[in-house]
């Protein structure tokens, strides 16, 4: 997912979402490495057990957007244990794109 600046996000790794260390990474324009974050970073484990899951992935998001002119990156993080994204639950988490700070959790 790309913003206007150039810089741009990554979601988890092919074939284990929500695992790894990979589940939401931020580079700069020019690739350079701005944040990473795990499922743990952005949930409590119990939240994670509420998540659908298959033997390979944790089904974690929705629809990921960016906001304040591409400067937030707005993450969809489900919160029930629905498989159907657009009538799965969930929490926004605002992070700033600049240098992966959490904004609004």
């Amino acid at each position: 997912m790309s913003a206007r600046d150039g810089s741009f996000v990554t979601f988890d790794d092919w074939g284990r979402s929500g695992y790894g260390d990979n589940v939401v990474v931020i580079y700069s324009g020019t690739g350079k490495l701005i944040k990473k974050f795990t499922l743990r970073d952005l949930m409590t484990d119990a939240q994670i057990e509420n998540l659908p899951r298959t033997i390979g992935s944790i089904e974690w998001g929705g629809r990921h957007i960016f906001e304040e002119g591409d400067s937030v990156l707005l993450l969809r993080i489900g919160i029930d244990n629905e498989w159907d994204v657009d009538k799965r639950k969930y929490r926004d988490v605002e992070v700033r794109m600049s240098d992966g700070a959490l904004v609004k959790q």
